[in-house]
């Protein structure tokens, strides 16, 4: 599991649990950029939203870098939870 923060602010901290996949490490949310927008109901997305403001985010937001970009292959709506949250960084592989 990844996390960021904890005691209520978010911080640069990782933790990582048993099972993790091979991870690239943080990157500043505004530096990522989506590929699509919102794909799940306004409802579904408050509620990983409030997930991710209490336990962080869980699984890295995957990314491919072409010229010189990261576009987001998966993690759009982790991403975008993130950025509505306020968190500057986030875990990518």
């Amino acid at each position: 599991m990844w996390s960021l923060g904890g005691a209520g602010g978010f911080g640069e901290s990782i933790i990582v649990g048993a099972g993790t996949r091979s991870v690239r490490g943080l990157a500043k949310a505004t530096d990522l950029v989506p590929t699509h927008g919102l794909t799940q109901s306004r409802r579904a997305f408050e509620a990983l939203k409030q997930s991710i403001a209490r336990n962080g985010i869980r699984d890295p937001i995957k990314y491919v870098e072409a010229n010189g970009r990261r576009y987001v292959v998966d993690g759009h709506h982790r991403l975008r939870a993130a950025r509505e949250l306020g968190i500057d960084n986030v875990p990518v592989q």
